[in-house]
């Protein structure tokens, strides 16, 4: 396969969006996959080659939108998969979880990124994966039960793919820190009774405070781009982090 690809999934808004952006202008051929049809094709339209942007309307929850994905990169090899569509879900407390709503999230943002990337492995040759990670991941945040389990199960499964792949794909893990997405509107609007730290964000976003997402795009694009595989695959990304900021954050 002479043709490489980079597929993005939530490429219609947001930071899949923006990463999408990012690597069309360097001159790379991307797929962006996600639920809304209008929204991908806002996205192509923005692109500054939008030849070069392939929208795909698909469900990455459900076995036959996975397959879709498959069937649009048949004949290119996947240098970079990026696994950034996910939802934050129904903010509740555990003891009032309905399954519906627990499925729901893990389904989208667990289950989805393990299967779609067990689907197109036979298109993978030393290609990096990037698991979209938060700070919910490592921390618990009473009301986002559902989102921080999956956050959390999916860092694991970057550690555990690098185990079963050594020296052939590379899997990383990125926090973009707090993001000026649709996420935060939806989170500001909650119930402060089933979410107590709502406040904190509020605050973010009253003080500009909330990271740009093509800020976030810079950094996403050197990480993948711009590190060698050991550095790749060694620590979690953070955003956050000064060490490496001289390197990308212009």
């Amino acid at each position: 396969m002479d043709k490489k690809i980079t597929l993005i999934t939530g490429g219609g808004s947001g930071i899949g969006r923006a990463v999408c952006l990012k690597f069309i202008e360097q001159g790379h051929q991307v797929l962006i996959a996600g639920r809304s049809k209008e929204k991908l094709l806002k996205t192509q339209a923005m692109c500054a080659d939008p030849k070069l942007c392939i929208p795909v309307e698909a469900d990455i929850a459900t076995t036959e939108d996975r397959q879709k994905i498959k069937d649009n990169v048949a004949d290119s090899e996947i240098e970079f998969l990026i696994h950034n569509a996910a939802v934050l879900g129904k903010i509740t407390k555990l003891k009032d979880m309905t399954i519906e709503n627990w499925n729901s999230v893990l389904n989208i943002n667990l289950d989805a990124p393990l299967f779609l990337t067990q689907t197109l492995l036979d298109q993978m040759y030393q290609s990096r994966i990037l698991h979209i990670s938060s700070g919910a991941a490592h921390s618990a945040i009473e009301g986002w039960g559902a989102y921080c389990a999956s956050k959390s199960a999916l860092h694991m499964l970057y550690k555990v793919w690098n185990k079963e792949f050594q020296n052939k794909l590379y899997f990383g893990s990125l926090r973009p820190g707090v993001v000026d997405t649709a996420m935060q509107e939806q989170l500001r609007s909650a119930d402060r009774n089933q979410f107590p730290g709502l406040q904190k964000f509020h605050d973010l976003y009253s003080n500009n405070e909330l990271e740009n997402t093509n800020r976030v795009a810079n950094f996403i694009f050197w990480v993948l781009t711009s590190t060698t595989n050991d550095q790749y695959i060694e620590k979690e990304w953070d955003i956050r982090d000064e060490f490496h900021r001289k390197n990308w954050d212009y």
